[in-house]
């Protein structure tokens, strides 16, 4: 899913309009990548327990390993998010 992709669905869903959801979802990954980048942890439900395992910068930038700890996640997946070959 590319990140037009989740403003489209969050403004769909939240009945918002576009550009207000796309500010904020922007906020939202920039501060995500900042904490994760200051190796934070993030509690974020119902996404999860999001850690930074690994941290390596290599010439074309900084890759990071993340895990995800989702306690009580269910089982089954109701649909998937993208459509096929996205």
């Amino acid at each position: 899913m590319r990140k037009k992709d989740l403003i489209d669905r969050v403004a769909a869903s939240s009945g918002s309009k576009p550009g207000d959801v796309k500010k904020v979802v922007e906020a939202a990954l920039a501060f995500i990548a900042e904490r994760l980048g200051q190796e934070e942890t993030l509690n974020l439900p119902p996404l999860g327990k999001l850690t930074l395992a690994k941290r390596k910068d290599t010439p074309k930038g900084e890759v990071l390993t993340l895990k995800l700890r989702r306690a009580g996640a269910e089982k089954t997946v109701k649909g998937p998010l993208a459509a096929q070959g996205e």
